[in-house]
């Protein structure tokens, strides 16, 4: 790239005039790029345009490689190109770990269910359903990414790009918690009251950041939140809540209902004792 930048400029300072056949006016400026030599042109009269078309041609190529036209040249006609931009901030996915971090370690207070038999850890069934989840999410992230790129014009604002991508990949998150904390439907249970609020709380300030913005993650409509909030409850206690459950049902490691009632009856023979 250095190489490139280094040819261009030499080509550029070679020579101040040009001689080019027809003179160009203000709107030609698709011309510029296809500059022809006159027909007398020899010898050393043909070195200044043969350096104005090498110019132009390493323009075109580093444009290409995503440089700004303004970088090697400031000729009015020689376009700009927009450099590729970031969907996600370093400073929202350190948000991301560190709020999740708190509902992961409060999954130690959850609500379990007692077995009567030792469990037997058949890591198999687990590893493909997490590569099962895995890519379900992924598709349903970019799914929503690509309607707020198109719908809300996202493309062309960083900032609420940015915080759309981390209100997307925290509510994932914390609803795919809720979901496979259970082996049955997410619903077959109650959360312990520290989940739950661990769970609220990091919901809350994730709609406080969306709302008011945070360094450069930039404040959202409302309406924008609503929808990624809808869209990944949906995705995770819907599609993806249903497809563990078939997982799991397939693979055999859900409780069965008598083990579960066979697990209960000896706390409810002490407690009407």
């Amino acid at each position: 790239m250095d190489k490139l930048l280094a040819q261009a400029q030499s080509a550029k300072g070679s020579n101040t005039t040009f001689r080019v056949g027809p003179v160009l006016g203000a709107n030609s400026c698709a011309r510029a790029n296809s500059v022809r030599p006159l027909p007398y042109c020899r010898g050393q009269d043909c070195k200044p345009i043969i350096a104005r078309k090498k110019h132009l041609r390493l323009t075109r190529i580093a444009s290409r490689l995503g440089r700004r036209g303004k970088q090697w040249s400031s000729h009015p006609c020689h376009g700009t190109t927009t450099a590729a931009r970031p969907t996600g901030s370093a400073l929202g996915m350190v948000l991301i770990v560190f709020m999740t971090d708190f509902v992961k370690i409060a999954l130690s207070t959850d609500r379990v269910r007692p077995s009567s038999n030792p469990e037997t850890w058949n890591i198999g069934p687990l590893v493909r359903l997490a590569i099962l989840l895995g890519i379900a999410m992924l598709v349903e992230a970019l799914f929503l990414l690509a309607i707020g790129w198109r719908r809300f014009d996202l493309g062309n604002h960083l900032g609420q790009l940015q915080t759309f991508t981390f209100q997307t990949l925290l509510f994932f998150a914390l609803f795919s918690i809720v979901s496979i904390r259970e082996r049955r439907a997410f619903w077959a249970s109650r959360p312990s009251t520290i989940l739950a609020a661990a769970l609220l709380a990091d919901a809350s300030l994730g709609i406080l950041i969306g709302a008011f913005g945070l360094v450069e993650l930039k404040p959202l409509p409302l309406t924008q939140t609503i929808s990624i909030v809808g869209f990944a409850l949906a995705c995770c206690l819907g599609i993806n809540d249903f497809l563990k459950c078939g997982f799991l049902r397939r693979a055999h490691l859900t409780m069965p209902s008598e083990d579960i009632d066979r697990a209960r009856a000896p706390h409810r023979g002490q407690g009407s004792a």
